[in-house]
């Protein structure tokens, strides 16, 4: 499961707690810090970008519960459409 804008972690924390496989993506490098302390998987990367380089179907699930209010109409058009 990969979680778009990761924030503070409550998500991925909620996927692991039920034993889901879960990484992040997060603009904000102090906060992806402060996640990496509470050994999380996330990459510092912009969410198209690192989508871009990722093997098709390697998300079971694709979230951007922190996010989505942040992008434009142009980037969940591009984000539904790439192979992830």
């Amino acid at each position: 499961m990969l979680d778009i804008g990761a924030s503070c972690g409550e998500w991925l924390a909620a996927q692991r707690d039920v034993g889901i496989p879960a990484v992040g993506t997060e603009l904000n490098a102090m906060r992806a810090e402060r996640l990496a302390v509470q050994r999380f998987l996330v990459d510092v990367d912009d969410a198209l970008d690192y989508l871009r380089w990722q093997e098709a179907g390697a998300f079971s699930a694709v979230t951007v519960f922190l996010g989505v209010e942040h992008w434009r109409g142009l980037h969940v058009g591009e984000a539904v459409n790439l192979p992830s």
